[in-house]
């Protein structure tokens, strides 16, 4: 096998928030999984500070990674765990958006690859046959997921950069999966694991076109925001999770599970109706979920001044979002305690 629990070779952020979880796992009850809206919104510092003045003795680190789909999310859940950390209480976990495309440019990248062994592939194949998908998608689900498959097999990303080159033909090109490190354009995370998109260095200019983009769009974003809430007045909660979208929540919260720890699901301060997994959660088909999808109920995540981008918070709206989604969380706990 290819990997053997820390990804090989060296995988920008990844790699690095492995290292400093393994090298402190027991000091941790706390953990978070998912994509930017994990990594670039909870504040572990903030959050376990939060709980403190609720009485709860929390050590968290933020694990979550920009781009980091479901089914890479259940993979990296799975590697942390191998590590079998001993004082883990609880889990947060980025619902799922169900989407398995990989852009073409990415399929041979280091980042891709290193999730695609036999077994984990397989279980992605599972997903992929028994989707409501057309026959064509799934054929091209099929063909994209098997590219990363063989380099993974045939331990293609270990080659000599050269050889490796020649190969691919084609260098990784997404600067969250570039292999060498000279190459970064974007920061390492903090000693907590998160970093504020507005912390991310200058010189990345990426960063700055994305915020600069959003500030000459703020209409727009705000008319987006007021559409949304209108939306969700006329929406009557028609979706629900379909039995393939509750086992593979279950497939992945279940790793939870089995080491005695709580999963939490969230849903970062999005536009966009989730209404299938909090009615999902309420009929007790997954875990206890914390949303957070809703202007009028927390208007101060939407606030433009506190977004970084349409889709992000900036480090002021972390700050908020993770004090809120504590005292949530406090008050889900004291409930449990209630009913003990």
């Amino acid at each position: 096998m290819l990997y053997q629990i820390a990804p090989a070779p060296e995988i920008p952020i990844i790699s690095e928030k492995f290292r400093k979880f393994e090298e402190h796992k027991n000091d941790y009850n706390t953990l978070f999984f998912g994509s930017s809206r994990i990594y670039r919104h909870i504040i572990p510092r903030v959050f376990d500070r939060q709980m403190a003045s609720k009485g709860y003795n929390i050590k968290s680190y933020n694990l979550g990674v920009s781009g980091m789909n479901f089914a890479e999310t259940y993979f990296f859940i799975q590697q942390i765990l191998e590590t079998k950390p001993m004082n883990i209480k609880w889990v947060f976990i980025e619902i799922p958006d169900f989407n398995l495309n990989i852009a073409d440019e990415n399929l041979k990248t280091n980042r891709v690859i290193y999730w695609h062994t036999l077994k984990h592939t397989l279980w992605i194949y599972r997903f992929i046959f028994k989707a409501d998908f057309s026959v064509r998608t799934k054929l091209l689900l099929i063909q994209e997921h098997t590219i990363p498959l063989i380099h993974n097999l045939f331990n293609i990303s270990k080659a000599d950069p050269m050889i490796r080159s020649f190969i691919l033909s084609q260098t990784d090109q997404n600067p969250y999966l570039i292999r060498e490190t000279d190459q970064r354009d974007y920061s390492s995370p903090q000693e907590d694991g998160y970093l504020a998109l507005d912390d991310e260095d200058k010189k990345y200019t990426h960063f700055v076109k994305r915020n600069q983009d959003y500030l000459s769009h703020l209409k727009s974003y705000q008319n987006n925001v007021l559409k949304f809430i209108e939306n969700e007045k006329k929406s009557n909660n028609g979706s629900s999770l379909n039995t393939l979208e509750i086992r593979t929540i279950e497939d992945i919260t279940q790793l939870i599970v089995k080491i005695d720890a709580q999963p939490i699901l969230i849903i970062s301060p999005i536009l966009s109706n989730q209404d299938k997994f909090i009615i999902a959660s309420k009929q007790g088909q997954i875990p206890p979920l914390i949303s957070f999808n809703n202007p009028i109920k927390y208007p101060e995540l939407y606030e433009p001044k506190n977004r970084f981008d349409s889709d992000h918070l900036n480090q002021a709206g972390a700050h908020k979002f993770t004090t809120i989604l504590a005292e949530q969380f406090a008050t889900y706990l004291n409930s449990q305690l209630k009913k003990d």
